[in-house]
């Protein structure tokens, strides 16, 4: 998602950023990757996906560090 087409739904935003992320997973790319550099998406989608308990896991099952401490705990479905 381009910043033009960014959702307000929560739903979008953590699908667009598990979707990067994956893109991203072992050494890939997205189509906002430029040619050098750390890319801007790749920045954003870890930043949205540390703000979810279902994010920093995901983040976690891909290896990919986020700025947050992980903390994945179990619990019983609402």
């Amino acid at each position: 998602m381009t910043r033009l087409e960014e959702s307000g739904h929560p739903t979008d935003r953590f699908t667009a950023a598990s979707r990067t992320v994956r893109a991203h997973a072992d050494g890939g790319v997205c189509p906002a990757c430029p040619a050098d550099g750390p890319c801007p998406q790749q920045t954003w989608a870890v930043r949205q996906l540390a703000d979810h308990p279902g994010g920093r896991l995901l983040l976690h099952q891909l290896g990919i560090p986020s700025d947050e401490s992980v903390s994945i705990q179990e619990g019983p479905l609402r």
